[in-house]
């Protein structure tokens, strides 16, 4: 089973332009959760070697969170230069494990456009996510523009509960000692 979704308008929801656009899936497997997308060409990249990068918040990037019912969440963050951050947090902005890695990701460039593939395991969290979101952050004409699936009011905050949109039923897992919900 997968999930489709489009990252379209700004966190505001301020229309994006079509070549801003964030669009994938999500797809589950035995190992975790598949997600692939295409995102535009990064302006602001990181300039150290690819891997594991805090702060990566700071560049072009494209970022998944998953929530579960008891509020922890992750978080993981990919850029098309192949930087990559996992963040396990206990509740709000609380982190309760910060090097959370990718079971496997490669980025693709293209002339207009980058390709993403993550492999992740939702295993930190206490339960199967209820709620998730993706987000994107681009930088255009020096501007940084926050990009997400829902739309609220105020200053981005992609970790407010109210940022968080219902997952589907579509995709379901069993965690230790817990059932499958979704």
């Amino acid at each position: 089973m997968e999930l489709q979704f489009t990252v379209e308008k700004e966190w505001n929801g301020t229309s994006l332009q079509s070549p801003e656009h964030v669009k994938g899936e999500v797809k589950q497997t035995p190992e975790g959760l598949l997600l692939t997308w295409t995102a535009p060409l990064p302006n602001s990249i990181p300039v150290s070697p690819p891997g594991r990068l805090w702060e990566l918040w700071n560049f072009d990037v494209v970022e998944f969170f998953f929530r579960a019912p008891s509020g922890d969440y992750i978080e993981y963050e990919f850029c098309a230069t192949g930087h990559f951050l996992g963040i396990h947090l206990s509740k709000y902005r609380v982190k309760a494990q910060a090097d959370l890695l990718p079971i496997a990701f490669k980025t693709e460039q293209r002339k207009d456009h980058w390709r993403g593939e993550a492999l992740i395991s939702l295993h930190p969290l206490s339960q199967w996510p209820e709620q998730w979101n993706v987000c994107s952050i681009l930088t255009r004409d020096g501007e940084r523009a926050f990009c997400s699936l829902s739309s609220t009011s105020g200053k981005p905050d992609f970790h407010a509960e109210e940022a968080f949109l219902p997952f589907s039923s579509v995709l379901s897992a069993t965690f230790p000692d817990s059932s499958t919900s979704s």
